[in-house]
């Protein structure tokens, strides 16, 4: 029987939270349900992440490429996993998920919503639903 690709698609969700700070608020708790995915470019983007805190951290600068590749990456990976979230538009709807909305946030909040998630995602006592071919 041919696997359908919604198979390999978690439908389970998780929440992680993290604090944001602006003039206009003060500090917001923004709590994000998510889906629990880990794609391969999550991995890359982790990786990406740990490599220019890294830089940043020794004092180093940031590529604007580098920078403008990373944000994108950023809005790619949280569009497919973020459900649901505690942002609002100028409307008082939820703000978009979508890649496009997602890339007109500033990087640092981006950034802040990826690690409070990939700080759930990497729990080594997370369940594994993916089963093994016979043949691997």
């Amino acid at each position: 029987m041919p696997l359908k690709v919604s198979s390999l698609q978690a439908s389970e969700t998780k929440e992680a939270s993290f604090e944001w700070e602006t003039e206009e608020d003060g500090v917001q708790t923004i709590t994000v349900t998510y889906r629990d995915v880990t794609t391969p470019l999550f991995y890359q983007l982790l990786s990406q992440r740990i490599a220019l805190g890294a830089t940043v951290a020794k004092g180093g600068n940031v590529a604007l490429k580098d920078a403008a590749n990373v944000t994108e990456a950023l809005a790619l990976v949280l569009s497919g996993m973020v459900v649901e979230w505690d942002v609002l538009g100028e409307d008082g709807q939820m703000y978009p998920a979508t890649f496009d909305a997602l890339a007109m946030l500033p990087m640092g909040f981006l950034f802040t919503a990826f690690d409070a998630i990939s700080t759930g995602q990497a729990d080594p006592n997370a369940r594994k639903t993916g089963k093994r071919s016979r043949n691997g």
